[in-house]
């Protein structure tokens, strides 16, 4: 039987084939946080076709690069509520890791900067204390490390098949994949 690491924080999860709970389903899930209290996590791979301009606002302004930010159904947990986090690349340790509570007035300071990425999440998914791991060991999720590609929305949509079979053909092909994709 496979090891569990103790902490998950940063890691992303992938749905196996089996796992047909309807809310998890062919899902990449990113984990934001994980220890022995449960886990916190985003689906990735669930665009809901809104940016946080066109769900936001109300009597408040709005800031202009919210247009660039794209909706996503987050999970099944909290759906009342929207979350916007901030995913950073390190350099360094090649290691992606998620901002939550970054102020809104910060926020337009990661729009469109290379190696970070802005989310609006509708709902998240949560694990309580053991349940995760208990999933982890029924075999209903792959353990991956993050890689910018699972926040591309050019092909975030396509991914889980390559990433459930380790198939790493994708990856030929990012740099020919046109920014617009809608234009082709």
């Amino acid at each position: 039987m496979k090891s569990i690491p103790k902490k998950l924080a940063g890691r992303l999860l992938i749905a196996k084939p089996d796992l047909l709970d309807p809310n998890f389903m062919q899902s990449i899930v990113y984990l934001a946080r994980h220890d022995e209290k449960g886990a916190l996590g985003f689906i990735l791979n669930r665009p809901l076709s809104v940016s946080l301009a066109e769900v936001a606002g109300g009597d408040q302004p709005i800031e202009p690069c919210f247009k660039q930010i794209p909706v996503l159904l987050g999970g099944p947990v909290g759906g009342g509520r929207l979350a916007v986090i901030v995913f950073t690349q390190s350099p360094k340790r090649r290691s992606i890791r998620a901002l939550l509570g970054v102020p809104v007035k910060r926020i337009k300071e990661y729009v469109g900067k290379p190696g970070a990425w802005v989310r609006a999440f509708h709902g998240h998914a949560g694990w309580d204390a053991g349940q995760l791991e208990r999933e982890l060991r029924e075999g209903s999720w792959e353990v991956l490390h993050p890689e910018p590609a699972a926040f591309d929305a050019r092909f975030i949509g396509g991914l889980w098949p390559f990433l459930i079979t380790n198939d790493n053909r994708w990856r030929a092909l990012v740099d020919f994949i046109p920014r617009e994709v809608e234009r082709n």
